[in-house]
């Protein structure tokens, strides 16, 4: 990758995922939190995952996989059947809206039979409700989800990481890369992206802490001009960052 010793010319920022800043998802909305669905991904990219096994982020063939340019950061809602396979209804979020009531929207799924309980009707063949069980528990059929984009910006391989909003690791991971990038933006004017590095982080738990993913930042870059060119590290102002003019 080529660096950029100097900008010349601003450019308008596209409006993407960064662009409208961090939307904190709605909790306790149904889903099963396993790592994302099979279904409805990006045609021609790699998906990838975060193992919290290992600590590692690896292909659906094992593969490590290092670093990367984000590109884009898409939330969506998926209706999800008992059976897997792909997602019944995908509900694509535009950049800055906010998420919709989940937990209201998996309620209105659930039976109105008496015998339901609130849940599910146990074998009786008659239940309308789309509640399912799913690792001990009966969830929702909607589930909120994260999808990262990114790209090899030497060999062009796109990967898609999906992530259900229920898991907390990936979404302070994909806050801290979202803000980052709009402050970015904001100092430079530019539309610009990270280079990140595939990495992990503790994260303090119940039961002692884990690794979650974690997304280091080693700068920043703009396409164009024939590819990736990383901009020059410079320190904004107080008054780039806040807006706002500091008085003594």
């Amino acid at each position: 990758m080529s660096s950029a010793s100097e900008v010349t010319q601003k450019a308008p920022v596209d409006l993407d995922g960064f662009s409208g800043g961090y939307s904190e998802p709605p909790r306790g909305g149904g889903g099963d939190g396993d790592g994302g669905g099979s279904g409805s991904g990006f045609p021609g990219a790699t998906k990838i995952k975060f193992d919290i096994y290992t600590a590692k982020w690896i292909d659906a063939n094992g593969a490590e996989v290092h670093s990367a340019v984000a590109l884009n950061v898409i939330n969506r809602v998926q209706k999800w059947g008992p059976d897997g396979g792909p997602p019944l209804e995908t509900i694509t979020l535009a950049p800055g809206e906010k998420w919709p009531d989940i937990f209201a929207m998996n309620e209105a799924c659930k039976c109105g039979a008496e015998a339901c309980k609130g849940k599910i009707c146990q074998g009786n063949g008659v239940c309308k409700g789309e509640w399912y069980e799913k690792f001990g528990k009966m969830i929702g059929p909607h589930q909120g989800e994260h999808v990262c984009l990114f790209v090899n910006p030497d060999t062009m391989v796109t990967y898609w990481w999906p992530s259900p909003t229920s898991t907390i690791g990936a979404c302070i991971c994909i806050r801290a890369l979202m803000e980052q990038t709009t402050l970015k933006r904001k100092f430079t004017g530019l539309p610009c992206h990270a280079q990140v590095e595939f990495t992990h982080t503790h994260m303090p738990t119940q039961y002692g802490g884990r690794e979650r993913p974690h997304l280091l930042i080693n700068g920043f870059g703009v396409f164009g001009d024939g590819g990736f060119k990383l901009l020059p590290n410079i320190v904004p102002t107080a008054k780039q960052i806040t807006g706002d003019s500091i008085e003594f």
